[in-house]
């Protein structure tokens, strides 16, 4: 670790999506920023407020507090003691990952249980700009006293963000500091104005932090769960004397790192016969601008076990020429790409009769069955519209269910197929809040946004039966969580088939947000 003596502390690192709505925008930046927008009813106009260190700016007693003053604190079971925030890594060439802080154990309350925050601050690429501004937020929540009173028109020079003292012999304060959090304007009996001020308690402490910055390594084998390693290039083998002809795809977990709980397999199709001739041309064909896509995800039961080998079959390929390249994952972030090996060159032959269908390698000559692709769709679905009102959770309720495609295909063969249906968000405003779970009618995680996405798909016949069902997601998505959908069912040659993909989105940490999905529907013949 090399200490830190002077930070940037409000530094903007990052891109702003304008095709986002405004004021989400404006809330990504006053985050990434450690302040916040108010509006200040004094002006008419909207202002930012810093968080940091600064001096009463008024005073507040028996001589200008109207009636009483109302505290509140927080309960037990809902204190922070400890900060997790996600950012992109600039140190990892903005990779996803995330550093943790812990209160000391020292000032932790009889009985007060573990209850971590969990923060996102996209825009910010820096380690210590991140931990500081979520160490300032894990700080102000233990400053869990919150105060409202009014005061007559004599205060109206007071705005939001203002550091204010109160004096009050019955709660025992002497000039006691506060930051102002609301204020309201109030029409008295008598023909005047008052205003309501709702304050939290302040403390200037809050706003100094000793930071040291962590450098991803491996050096003292410690990493958190954020620090990925890279698998190695994967190796390529095609098993074709089979009845099951698939792809063997090999490579060797990092030797450290964190856990790794699934692995990704993503495709690029050279389609283009000159970039085929030279597709290992970074010149001509730079590797960045190619679009891979997700072709299957497999998890392990816990996670797999580091520097040990991985064998991977792939299934469901269509005919073509192949790029291939794996990625590690866990459950709160993905690990960098692997390269890319050789290509993997198919031509398929498919028959009349399902015996004959044939699968030819053409580097290695040789011939075998391959499963039959009734259908293969590819879509992106923009501006999706979600929910505006949240479910009612603990009794059981869920998102609306909406409508996002609905495709019809036949099939050429009676049999059984597998029918898979990967969903990829481009753009959501899920965070990871779990605050939508409940057990028993007690909400788990009372302090988190409820963020919940989920995606359906079902196969329905002429006469409007399901015959398959599948789905994924559910309470806790991220705005970058994938999902896989696996099912099967016997269909025939003679009937036509609709696939009908829908969902169900509520981001209570950005209400209303649209959604963008990448889909990729697949009907492939396997008996």
């Amino acid at each position: 670790m090399t200490a830190i003596s002077e930070i940037r502390r409000y530094d903007i690192n990052g891109v702003v999506d304008t095709g986002r709505p405004v004021w989400e925008n404006i809330e990504k930046l006053a985050n990434a920023a450690n302040c916040w927008a108010t509006y200040d009813i004094t002006t008419g106009k909207w202002s930012v407020v810093i968080k940091r260190d600064q001096a009463s700016e008024h005073s507040f007693g028996d001589n200008n507090i109207v009636g009483s003053i109302i505290a509140a604190s927080t309960p037990l079971n809902s204190l922070y003691n400890a900060v997790e925030v996600q950012y992109p890594d600039r140190d990892i060439h903005d990779g996803n990952n995330f550093v943790r802080a812990d209160i000391d154990p020292a000032r932790l309350k009889a009985n007060e249980r573990e209850n971590v925050l969990k923060l996102n601050y996209p825009i910010v690429n820096d380690q210590i700009q991140a931990l500081s501004i979520g160490l300032t937020e894990l700080e102000q929540s233990r400053l869990d006293l919150v105060v409202s009173f009014n005061t007559n028109y004599t205060m109206k020079a007071v705005q939001a963000g203002d550091i204010i003292d109160i004096t009050n012999t019955a709660y025992g304060w002497a000039a006691k500091l506060f930051r102002v959090i609301t204020i309201e304007e109030l029409d008295t009996d008598f023909g005047g104005i008052d205003y309501k001020i709702t304050a939290q308690e302040y403390s200037a402490d809050i706003y100094t932090h000793d930071l040291s910055r962590f450098t991803l390594t491996t050096e003292d084998g410690i990493f958190s769960i954020g620090d990925i390693g890279a698998m190695t290039t994967p190796q390529i083998t095609i098993i074709s004397a089979s009845q099951t002809p698939h792809l063997l795809v090999e490579s060797v977990f990092p030797a450290s790192g964190a856990p790794i709980t699934g692995v990704e397999v993503w495709m690029y199709e050279i389609t283009d016969p000159a970039e085929l001739a030279d597709w290992d041309d970074p010149l001509l064909y730079p590797d960045e601008n190619r679009v891979y896509n997700l072709n299957t995800t497999v998890f392990a039961e816990n996670s797999f076990v580091l520097n040990s080998d991985l064998d991977l079959r792939v299934d469901q390929i269509d005919p073509g020429n192949f790029l291939i390249k794996l990625r590690p994952i866990n459950q709160t972030t993905k690990g960098p790409f692997t390269d890319f090996g050789s290509t993997v060159t198919y031509t398929v032959d498919i028959a009349a009769d399902l015996n004959g269908d044939s699968l030819v390698d053409n580097i290695n000559g040789t011939i075998g069955q391959i499963s039959a692709v009734a259908y293969n769709n590819s879509q992106l679905l923009t501006g999706l519209a979600t929910d505006t009102t949240q479910p009612n959770w603990s009794s059981g309720g869920v998102p609306t269910l909406r409508l996002a495609s609905s495709n019809p295909f036949t099939v050429t063969t009676d049999g059984l197929y597998s029918i898979s249906l990967v969903a990829d968000q481009a753009t959501s405003g899920a965070i990871g809040g779990r605050g939508g779970i409940y057990s028993g009618g007690t909400q788990i995680y009372p302090s988190e946004y409820a963020d919940y996405v989920s995606i359906t798909i079902d196969i329905v016949d002429s006469g409007s039966n399901v015959v398959a069902f599948g789905g994924s997601g559910g309470p806790g998505a991220f705005y970058w969580t994938d999902f896989l959908s696996e099912t099967s069912a016997s269909l025939l040659a003679s009937e036509t088939y609709t696939c009908i993909i829908s969902y169900r989105v509520y981001t209570g940490a950005n209400i209303g947000a649209n959604i963008s999905l990448n889909l990729n529907t697949r009907v492939v013949l396997v008996g």
